[in-house]
């Protein structure tokens, strides 16, 4: 039983295998597929390292946004396709998820940011409890101004994830010390165990549609 991770909608771009005992491979790449015949030569390059033909897959999961338009329609697209010609489910998750899932290890708050337009960032909260992660808002895009302010109004230490450059980082840490800022790049290996997860629960699945939401406070 094998899971085909796909993340061409959040840098750094990656694809991941995993089966019944973990990871058996994950790649990074410099840029997105550029179209959908590029898309499936990485993931045909990918398989082809471990000796695992497509249609050993079982189940396909892929990171439905918010992220990059171009290569998450692309991504997206090949998902389907995929999931389609050889006739096994596919999962979407979204990137705010993915990244929560991923470095949400104890319990506690946790906002993820990832990049919308120029200054404003989609904002997603979290809270994990006895190992259970839950939303605790819906998700919105805010100003840097806007969230920074939020910070502020939490009692509460919170875990900010996402992928920050020195400088942002070493500002944010002086305009908000009470909480921790984490870099947190997005892992496809996480999207591949959410979709053998989801396979192994028996999950409904229909074909994937992204998450363009753009909805400003």
């Amino acid at each position: 039983m094998f899971s085909l991770g796909i993340n061409f909608a959040v840098p750094p771009f990656s694809l991941a295998l995993v089966g019944a005992n973990g990871l058996l491979i994950e790649k990074q790449f410099l840029s997105s597929a550029a179209d959908n015949d590029a898309c499936i030569d990485r993931i045909a390059e990918v398989c082809d390292e471990v000796g695992i033909a497509l249609n050993d897959l079982s189940t396909v999961g892929c990171i439905v946004g918010p992220g990059t338009y171009t290569s998450l329609r692309t991504s997206i697209v090949t998902t389907n396709m995929l999931a389609q010609s050889l006739q096994i489910p596919a999962f979407g998750v979204s990137s705010l998820h993915a990244m929560a899932n991923l470095y949400a290890y104890h319990d506690g708050l946790y906002l993820v940011l990832l990049p919308a337009r120029k200054n404003e960032w989609h904002v997603m909260l979290y809270g994990k409890e006895e190992r259970q992660l839950n939303e605790l808002a819906i998700p919105f895009v805010g100003s840097e101004e806007l969230v920074m302010g939020q910070l502020g109004s939490f009692e509460k230490s919170v875990s900010v994830l996402g992928v920050f450059t020195e400088q942002w980082l070493t500002e944010a840490k002086v305009r908000c010390p009470a909480h921790c800022f984490i870099n947190a790049p997005l892992r496809a290996q996480v999207v591949a165990d959410y979709a053998l997860s989801s396979l192994k629960n028996g999950l409904e699945t229909t074909p994937l549609k992204p998450y363009y939401a753009y909805e400003p406070v």
